[in-house]
C-alpha cells in the first residue's frame, strides 16, 4: 500500500491519504476536512489552475471526485475490479485518467461522471503514465515491458515499443517531442514513438531543461546530459550515485542528493562540481532549488528536512522532522513555504524562517506567544514586532500555548507529556 499527498495549484490547500483523506489549510496547519471511506487510499491530484476538484484513488477500485468548495463527494467513479494505483488530470482540467491492476486505463470526465472511453492495450497493469502537455495523447508504461502512446482524441493506442526491464517511470517533454525513462531516453517521430538511444547504463534521477532540448540524469556514478532531440550525450562526468536533482531556476547550476547523505553543487555550463558537502546522514531522496534560487531544501532517509544557502553552499537550519524518512520536497510558487512529504503518513508545510506550531494573543492585544518547531516558545512585543525573550520547552515541538484569561500565566505543551506553566513575566518555566 502507499500513501499519497498532494498540494494544491495554489498552494493554500493540502490534502493527505491514508485509512482517510484529509484536507490542511496550509497557512494555519489546521485540518479543515476529514472524509471517511472504507478503502484504503492510493493516489491523488487537484484539478489543475483552480484546484476546485480532488480526485482519490482506493484499493477497491474506486475513484472519488471531491469538490473542495462545497466539501462533498460528488461521484464514484467506481469501474475498475481491481485498486487504482495512480491517477492524473489532462492538464486543461477536463479529463482524469486512472491506472489501475485490472489493467485498464478508463478516460472519464471528472464533473459529469461519464465514461469517455477505454485505453486498452497493456497485458499488466500500468505502473506509470504521463499526459502530454497539448492535451491531445498520453504515454503509459506497464509491468508488460511495453510503452504505449495513447492518441486522447481517438483513444485507441498510436505505437507501442518494448522497453528495458525494470523501466518504470516515464517524463514528456516540454515541446512533446521526447520521452524520458530511468533506463533510457526515447525520440518522438509524428504520430509514431521511435526507439533513438538508450543510457548505457539506467539512470536513478533526471530532469528536463525547461526548453526540453537538454535532459540531465544521474546514476551509477555517473552524472550525464543528453541531446534531447536524438539522444546523443553531451557531457559525462564521474559523480556519486544521485537519487535526487534539482535544476535552479536559470539553470546554470544543479545539485544532486546522492546514496551517502551529500549534497553536490554542479556548474552546468560546462558540467563541473562546484563543491560536496556532508549533508544527511542517510541517502538523499529529493532536493528542490527555492524560486529565487538562493535556497535549496533537501530531504532523505534520516527523517529530516534541511535548508542550504547555494552562494556558497552552506547549511542554514534543520527546518522540519517526521518519523519515518522523508520521500518528497517541494517549495509554493512563492517560495515562502516548503512541503515534505514522508513514509510517516503524513505532509508537513513549513515557512522558510520558523514552523509555528501554536499562536496565542494576551488580551490586552499587545503581547503575543507563539511556538517554534526548535522547542522554544517565543513572546513577542506587538507594538515593536520584536521578540522579547524565548522559554525553552525542550527538544520537542510546541504544540499549543495560551495565556490565563487575566494574562499574568503562560501554558504550553509540547510532543511529550509534559505540561509546562510560567508566570508571563518571568523567564524560567515554574514547572519543568
Amino acid at each position: 500500500m502507499n500513501d499519497d499527498q498532494a498540494i494544491s495549484p495554489d498552494s493554500r490547500l493540502a490534502a493527505t491519504g491514508s485509512e482517510d483523506i484529509i484536507l490542511w489549510d496550509v497557512k494555519t496547519e489546521q485540518i479543515i476536512t476529514r472524509w471517511d471511506y472504507p478503502s484504503y487510499v492510493w493516489s491523488l491530484a487537484w484539478s489543475p489552475k483552480t484546484g476546485r476538484y480532488l480526485v482519490s484513488t482506493h484499493g477497491d477500485g474506486s475513484i472519488l471526485i471531491w469538490d473542495i468548495v462545497g466539501r462533498e463527494r460528488i461521484a464514484n467513479l467506481n469501474q475498475h475490479g481491481r485498486a487504482v494505483t495512480a491517477v492524473a488530470f489532462t492538464p486543461d482540467g477536463q479529463r482524469v485518467i486512472p491506472a489501475s491492476e485490472d489493467r485498464s486505463l478508463i478516460v472519464w470526465n471528472p464533473i459529469s461522471g461519464s465514461k469517455q472511453g477505454v485505453l486498452q492495450g497493456h497485458d499488466s497493469r500500468a505502473t506509470s503514465f504521463a499526459v502530454a502537455p497539448d492535451n491531445t495523447w498520453k504515454a503509459s508504461l506497464g509491468f508488460d515491458e511495453t510503452l504505449i502512446e495513447w492518441d486522447l482524441t481517438t483513444l485507441k493506442s498510436r505505437k507501442t515499443i518494448a522497453t528495458p526491464m525494470g523501466t518504470h517511470a516515464v517524463a514528456i517533454s516540454p515541446d512533446n517531442h521526447r520521452f524520458a525513462l530511468d533506463a533510457g531516453l526515447l525520440a518522438r517521430e509524428g504520430p509514431a514513438c521511435a526507439l533513438v538511444n538508450y543510457h548505457d547504463q539506467h539512470a536513478s534521477s533526471f530532469t528536463f531543461t525547461r526548453d526540453g532540448r537538454k535532459l540531465y540524469g544521474g546514476g551509477r556514478r555517473l552524472l550525464r546530459v543528453w541531446d534531447a532531440s536524438n539522444g546523443r550525450r553531451l557531457e559525462s562526468v564521474p559523480a556519486e550515485e544521485a537519487d535526487a536533482m534539482s535544476l535552479s531556476p536559470d539553470e546554470t547550476r544543479l545539485v544532486t542528493g546522492d546514496l551517502k547523505g551529500q549534497l553536490t553543487l554542479w556548474r552546468t555550463q560546462p558540467l563541473q562540481p562546484l563543491v560536496t558537502i556532508p549533508a544527511h546522514e542517510a541517502r538523499i531522496k529529493q532536493v528542490a532549488f527555492a524560486p529565487d534560487g538562493q535556497t535549496i531544501a533537501s530531504v532523505g532517509d534520516d527523517k529530516k528536512l534541511k535548508l542550504w544557502q547555494t552562494q556558497p553552499l552552506r547549511f542554514l537550519k534543520d527546518i522540519g522532522e517526521h518519523s519515518a524518512p522523508v520521500l518528497a520536497v517541494a517549495f509554493a510558487p512563492d517560495g515562502q513555504q516548503i512541503a515534505g512529504g514522508g513514509q510517516d503518513r503524513s505532509v508537513r508545510v513549513y515557512t522558510r524562517r520558523q514552523t509555528w506550531f501554536g499562536r496565542r494573543w494576551a488580551n490586552d492585544g499587545l503581547r503575543l506567544v507563539t511556538g517554534s518547531s526548535e522547542g522554544l516558545v517565543w513572546r513577542w512585543d506587538v507594538a515593536t514586532q520584536q521578540k522579547v525573550n524565548a522559554l525553552k520547552v525542550g527538544d520537542s515541538n510546541v504544540r499549543s500555548v495560551a495565556f490565563s484569561p487575566n494574562g499574568e500565566m503562560l501554558v504550553g505543551t509540547s510532543s511529550d507529556p509534559m505540561l509546562r506553566i510560567w508566570r508571563a513575566a518571568e523567564k524560567a518555566s515554574l514547572i519543568p
